[in-house]
């Protein structure tokens, strides 16, 4: 699971800033974060999760889903060489993400088998844009999601690692609290972000 506040700012504070344009009246609190148990009680209409859900009495909607990549820098790769089987990933240095269950045991797959692979790194980070950085720097290599990558991979700032190997994606939902009512901004808010997602996936996808 990523930090949501990457993701808000990324992709949920366009769309916000787009509906307060054409609704002058729509009046938005934005709470970047991922600590939010009650949904009601703390009054939000909306939240954003990537990653699987616990069981739980709250609606979802399904955005998407957040595919991942195997990133590090010319220079690293320069420096440490390009491994082209997953088994080779133990010799190499990765930026662990410190909220991710699996952090330090990486998943993919191939021709329909799985594979794992445990990796280890000098940094650990709970921030997508920090880990981002130092990536670019040739710190080490990272599996992270797609959209925080695709810039630097189409500008050949990244390399994409084992392109022939896929990784597992997380889902991406909408969590609001009512079954029978949804206020019409809610609604137009998801289906905004499901679209400007989606539009966002293809982008990728042309890397």
């Amino acid at each position: 699971m990523w930090r949501s506040h990457d993701f808000g700012i990324r992709f949920v504070m366009p769309v916000l800033e787009a509906m307060t344009l054409d609704y002058p009246q729509l009046e938005v609190e934005l709470v970047l974060g991922s600590d939010f148990a009650d949904l009601k009680e703390q009054g939000i209409d909306v939240a954003i999760r990537i990653g699987l859900l616990p069981d739980s009495s709250l609606m979802c909607r399904k955005i998407g889903d957040v595919s991942r990549v195997l990133v590090a820098a010319p220079s690293y790769v320069q420096e440490k060489g390009l491994p082209t089987t997953f088994s080779e990933l133990k010799n190499h240095h990765f930026i662990l993400y410190r909220n991710s269950i699996n952090a330090k045991n990486l998943q993919l797959m191939k021709n329909g088998q799985v594979f794992s692979q445990p990796i280890s790194g000098t940094f650990t980070v709970n921030s997508v844009e920090a880990i981002h950085q130092l990536v670019l720097s040739g710190r080490g290599m990272h599996l992270g999601p797609r959209w925080a990558f695709a810039d630097d991979l189409r500008a050949g700032n990244l390399i994409e690692i084992l392109s022939d190997y896929e990784f597992p994606s997380s889902p991406l939902n909408a969590l609001y609290v009512s079954r029978n009512y949804l206020p019409a901004k809610s609604k137009v808010f998801i289906e905004r972000l499901k679209a400007q997602y989606q539009d966002n996936n293809e982008q990728f996808k042309g890397r």
